[in-house]
């Protein structure tokens, strides 16, 4: 699972250079072991409703962190994917015959949602996709 935090900073260093070595690993593994039938792929949910997410609402330092006010925070956690979504992507992509054409590439939850039919509980559709956030 990686992020559009591999393309702006977000949150600390260690977790942008984390995001970008997810998907420059997921390009060369999915290089070297396509021939091997392996497919590897890197997920980009947008803003996840989480356990620390939810948690961490009232605190300054955490909104601070992710480059917004505390009350910007609250109402994207509002609209924020469900991990439950998250799952329904990586289902979507283990159970699709053709997922090796897939390999090494970048895929965002609400494209795969497109595709593969499912949807998020309680979430707007246009609150999913992570373009409609500015960076």
């Amino acid at each position: 699972i990686s992020s559009a935090g591999s393309l702006q900073y977000l949150f600390s260093v260690p977790y942008g250079v984390g995001k970008t070595a997810i998907d420059r690993m997921t390009a060369d593994m999915g290089f070297e072991l396509k021939p091997f039938g392996v497919t590897c792929v890197s997920l980009w949910p947008s803003f996840v409703r989480t356990e620390l997410a939810t948690l961490e609402a009232n605190e300054v330092q955490f909104s601070k962190a992710a480059g917004m006010t505390t009350e910007a925070f609250k109402n994207s956690l509002a609209t924020a994917e469900t991990t439950e979504f998250v799952g329904k992507a990586v289902v979507g992509l283990a159970s699709d015959p053709k997922k090796i054409k897939k390999t090494g590439r970048i895929h965002i939850t609400e494209d795969l949602a497109t595709e593969y039919g499912f949807t998020d509980k309680n979430v707007p559709k246009w609150a999913l996709h992570f373009s409609s956030y500015k960076f």
